[in-house]
């Protein structure tokens, strides 16, 4: 006997051929087609109504927080992980303590500072493991801060009190608030 791929022919009942005629264009019968799935139509009526927020929080990256001014600020490092407040209050006084007339916002649940007429130049967010501190003309910085994500973008990451370098992040800061940042800055 021949040995065939897919089995051995049929016949039109799905039995195999056999006999003379083994090898003949008999073919097994064609699958039948399934009627289509349809879906349930809800009834119409009223939505259901939307739960308020509980409370506003800043703290999570991606919570699409949005706000203006310091105590905006103020309200999302109160949230932070505890282990990072010490470092993100300090940088927020030493961006302060840099450039007196700076703007404070919160975008994407995230600080964000700049100054009218130049844009957005820093921006810092808490992580699970590290603070961050971001430039977004970052690679115009002398010397560039170590990690980047492209358009410019450069950051620090601080894990904790050791490798706060105030020296270093205060000329960075003073250096990025003098080029154009990113965005608008309202007055």
């Amino acid at each position: 006997m021949a040995s065939w791929p897919k089995g051995p022919p049929t016949d039109s009942t799905g039995r195999a051929a056999s006999g003379p005629w083994q090898g003949s264009n008999v073919r097994a019968p064609l699958p039948r087609p399934t009627p289509a799935k349809t879906k349930k139509k809800k009834p119409a009526g009223k939505k259901p109504a939307r739960k308020a927020p509980s409370k506003v929080s800043f703290g999570r990256p991606g919570t699409a927080g949005k706000a203006e001014g310091a105590a905006a600020v103020r309200a999302w490092m109160a949230g932070v992980n505890p282990a990072h407040r010490p470092i993100v209050e300090k940088l927020d006084a030493l961006i302060g303590d840099v450039v007196p007339d700076v703007k404070r916002a919160i975008k994407w649940s995230t600080p964000m500072y700049g100054r009218v007429g130049q844009g957005w130049f820093a921006s810092v967010a808490s992580f699970k493991n590290y603070v961050s501190l971001g430039f977004f003309a970052g690679t115009n910085l002398d010397p560039p801060p170590p990690f980047g994500e492209g358009h410019g973008m450069r950051r620090i990451n601080i894990r904790d009190m050791s490798e706060y370098d105030e020296k270093r992040f205060r000329s960075w800061i003073e250096q990025a608030s003098r080029i154009q940042g990113w965005g608008t800055v309202p007055g």
